[in-house]
């Protein structure tokens, strides 16, 4: 299959509009057993492969500069050892997905984030590609998001914590609703709390709220 690179003159930036993201619910409301880099990257690629999707619809397999990933995560280690282990267990790790079921359509489920990634390394001064594919269930999702939220990844570049970066993304998933509740145990599901951690309010409020 031949890939498509994005141009660079469409990822620029200066361009605040590339740094938009939209989201489906179903994706926000997952289990957060991902790291806050792994985080970061799964926002990234959700964004490479929408702009992609924009020019050729029927595209399955995705492919980009490693540049431009790394500058929508801000992943700076010149080796990409960092981004390699990212990519490493996202492509192994089963997320639970639709956790709070806001689309009410009482679906569960368990996805792995991506089915194949490939890192073509060129000698100095070139550019080294990386080309992706993801599982028909997400790739569904970022076609054809019917409920979705607007991230913007220059504010999800910059947190520090990966329950940061969920918590963000779960307000503004629930911003234009007047109330929202959530039972603690869907909350530690959403967080990554693991059984046996943070059992007092208190200490689950200091260390992740």
């Amino acid at each position: 299959m031949k890939h498509k690179n994005i141009s660079h003159k469409q990822i620029s930036l200066f361009d605040n509009s590339y740094f938009e993201i939209k989201k489906h619910s179903s994706i926000v409301q997952m289990s957060n057993i991902a790291t806050l880099q792994e985080r970061k990257v799964m926002n990234a690629l959700l964004r490479i492969a929408k702009d992609n999707l924009k020019r050729t619809p029927d595209d399955r397999v995705f492919t980009t500069d490693l540049g431009i990933l790394k500058r929508l995560t801000w992943l700076k280690k010149n080796d990409n050892t960092e981004l390699k282990d990212a990519l490493r267990n996202l492509s192994s790790m089963a997320i639970e997905y639709n956790i709070m079921q806001k689309d009410n359509t009482n679906e569960w489920g368990i996805f792995r984030f991506i089915s194949e990634v490939k890192i073509r390394e060129e000698w100095v001064g070139k550019s080294t590609n990386i080309s992706f594919e993801f599982p028909t269930s997400i790739l569904e999702t970022i076609k054809n998001p019917n409920m979705f939220v607007k991230l913007d990844l220059m504010i999800i570049r910059g947190l520090e914590s990966k329950h940061s970066i969920v918590l963000y993304e779960f307000i503004k998933d629930y911003l234009n609703l007047w109330k929202l509740r959530c039972d603690i145990g869907n909350f530690r599901k959403l967080m990554g709390i693991q059984n046996g951690q943070y059992e007092n309010f208190t200490m689950l409020r200091k260390r992740v709220i």
